[in-house]
Order: structure tokens, then C-alpha cells, then sequence
């Protein structure tokens, strides 16, 4: 009886020194890795004001470190050549959740640079800075999530308790060794399940959640390929919110405006624009329907409808199609389309 219990107390110093590599993966510490999300990788506003589709609207998301975009995939039948990064300084060097939420402002803040390559080979350059103002998708700052995702750590100590119990009678055993990190393996598989499940369930409830965004960009042109003499032909900006409708529905409105380089060469064209935007789906797949309305200094109005669907196709990866209408400078109606792949860092 007295070996068997000195063999309970062997296996359990065994597991709790183990178990120290285990709860980090819910530690409050280490929270801001556990709190992304997948959601959707949006244009980033140093691609949208080099106007690579007809959508003024400035998509807000919960902020991602880094995300890539790749537009207007087979478009001509050559390889694309109109990209984007987008990355988050403050997330890339987080390492405190405190530090987090007593200023989100400045860790949600993201710079970009994109790239379109003109039909005539020359370069357009854009670089931008986007703010959110506010995100109640952010499962950094969700205190419900928090709560779950420690008490579910906390839990891992009972789990270890019972492999100790499992393995009492086995210590003598030659294959040990192996039955012990088979033991915390399965585990380890456990915890990383619930955390999994219990994210996916808040991420599928919270993806269409009230959140604001701003966004200041500036574009500028090359006469060649190389992106030689660079000039400054335009300043944009954008101010959006998006609202949830019902638990599968989102809207999305969004103002634009800024000023761009007239037929004279010079930054006195003024513009504006204003849209909206609507989803139906889920976070993994949904439909969207756009309308909208552009308006510039001695020009027309011009309109566009845009209607497509969109995917998650891995963790990380998001793919989108859409077709639309185009109605510029009071001609008719032109249709349009874009396949656009998205990448961002994973969960």
C-alpha cells in the first residue's frame, strides 16, 4: 500500500512538471495569441484607392498582424500583379494583455502598401493607415472569452490527476516512458479541442458585431515599371461601421472622399462617394450585395451594383467573386469582375 502511494506521488510530481508546458496554452499571458480570429482579410487602404474594383466601401475587421492580398486573379489571363500588405506593428510586438486593452487603439492600428501595374506597364504605388475606432469582435477584449478559455486551463490539472490514476499500476512497465507521453499528448489534444470549440462558437456568434473603422491612404504614379519618378496623384480617406442583422446578416456603410489630379495635373479634383454594403451567411461563407454612388468635380455620377460570395477556405486563406454593373461619366452600363485571394496569420 505504502509503494503504491509513493507511486501516486512520484507520477504526479511527473505530470505536474509536464503540466507547466501545457497550461500556457490558456494562461492570461499568453491570451493575445489565443484570442485571434479568422475572420475576413478585407482591402487594406493603400489597395483601395488604387480603385482595383468598383467598391468605395472600406470593410472593417478586427485587426490581424499581418494580411496579404492578391486581386484580380487570371484577370487578361496573366499573372496577377496587383497586391497588398497590410500589417499591425502594435500586434506583431504585443506581449501584454494589459498593455492591450488599456490602449487598443494604437496596437489595432495597421499601415499598408499595395501595388497595381497600369495597362501601359506603368506603376501605381499606395501606402495606408487604418484606426479602429471600435470592435465588438475583437476576442481580445471579450471578457466572457477570457473567463472560459482560463477556466478551461484550469481544468488541465484534474486531467493530469487522472493519467496519474490511469497510470499507477504501469510504472514498473518498460513501455512507460511511452504510455506517459501518450498519456499527456491525448491531454494536450483535449485542451487544445475545447479552446478550439469554445473560439469557434464565439467567433461564429461575434463575426457580424457593431465595429468602426477610418482609413487614410495616398497613391502615386510611375511612367514605368520600375517605379521610377514617383508623383503623388492622390489623398483619400474613409469612415465606415458595420452593424449585425439578425444573427446571419451584416450591413456595412461607408463614406469616402478625397482629392485627385485633374486634366491639368493638378490635386484639385475633388471626390466623394458613399456605399452600402450587405452579408448573409455565416463567418466561414456568405453572399454579399454592394450599391454605390460616386460623385467627382466636373464629372457625372457614376454608379455601380456588385453582388458575390465569399469563403474561408483555410484557416488563414479567404477567396471572393464578384460581379457587378458600372455606369461612368453618364455612358452605360459596363459589367465587371474580380477574384480576389486573401491571406492573413492564422488562428
Amino acid at each position: 500500500m505504502k509503494l503504491v502511494k509513493n507511486t501516486k506521488a512520484l507520477l504526479c510530481l511527473l505530470f505536474f512538471a509536464t503540466w507547466v508546458n501545457l497550461f500556457p496554452q490558456v494562461n492570461p499571458v499568453d491570451f493575445l495569441k489565443k484570442a485571434k480570429a479568422d475572420y475576413a482579410v478585407p482591402d487594406a487602404p493603400a489597395f483601395k484607392i488604387l480603385q482595383t474594383d468598383p467598391s468605395t466601401v472600406l470593410r472593417p475587421t478586427s485587426s490581424r498582424e499581418v494580411a496579404v492580398t492578391v486581386a484580380n486573379l487570371f484577370k487578361g489571363g496573366k499573372i496577377p500583379d496587383n497586391y497588398a500588405l497590410e500589417i499591425s506593428p502594435g500586434l506583431l510586438l504585443a506581449n501584454s494583455l494589459d498593455n492591450y486593452k488599456k490602449n487598443p487603439l494604437c496596437y489595432r492600428a495597421r499601415i499598408s502598401f499595395a501595388t497595381k501595374t497600369m495597362e501601359n506597364s506603368a506603376k501605381h504605388i499606395g501606402l495606408g493607415v487604418r484606426l479602429t475606432l471600435y470592435d465588438d469582435t475583437d476576442l481580445r477584449l471579450n471578457t466572457n472569452y477570457e473567463e472560459k478559455l482560463i477556466k478551461i486551463g484550469k481544468t488541465s490539472d484534474d486531467l493530469n490527476s487522472s493519467c496519474a490514476d490511469e497510470l499507477a499500476d504501469k510504472i514498473a512497465d518498460d513501455n512507460f516512458s511511452i504510455l506517459l507521453d501518450e498519456c499527456m499528448e491525448a491531454k494536450k489534444d483535449y485542451i487544445s479541442k475545447k479552446i478550439n470549440a469554445l473560439r469557434d462558437s464565439v467567433k461564429e456568434k461575434n463575426w457580424n458585431a457593431p465595429i468602426v473603422e477610418m482609413g487614410f491612404a495616398t497613391s502615386a504614379l510611375s511612367g514605368d515599371s520600375l517605379a521610377k519618378s514617383l508623383s503623388v496623384n492622390s489623398y483619400q480617406f474613409w469612415f465606415s461601421a458595420a452593424l449585425p442583422l439578425g444573427k446571419e446578416g451584416q450591413i456595412i456603410a461607408g463614406l469616402n472622399g478625397g482629392v485627385s489630379k485633374n486634366d491639368k495635373d493638378e490635386l484639385k479634383k475633388s471626390e466623394g462617394s458613399l456605399g452600402v454594403r450587405g452579408y448573409y451567411g455565416t463567418n466561414n461563407q456568405k453572399l454579399f450585395l454592394e450599391a454605390d454612388i460616386k460623385v467627382a468635380s466636373e464629372m457625372f455620377p457614376s454608379y455601380s451594383l456588385n453582388i458575390g460570395y465569399e469563403y474561408n477556405v483555410t484557416n488563414g486563406v479567404w477567396a471572393d467573386i464578384s460581379l457587378g454593373l458600372i455606369k461612368k461619366d453618364g455612358s452605360k452600363f459596363v459589367s465587371s469582375s474580380s477574384l480576389n485571394f486573401r491571406f492573413a496569420t492564422p488562428e
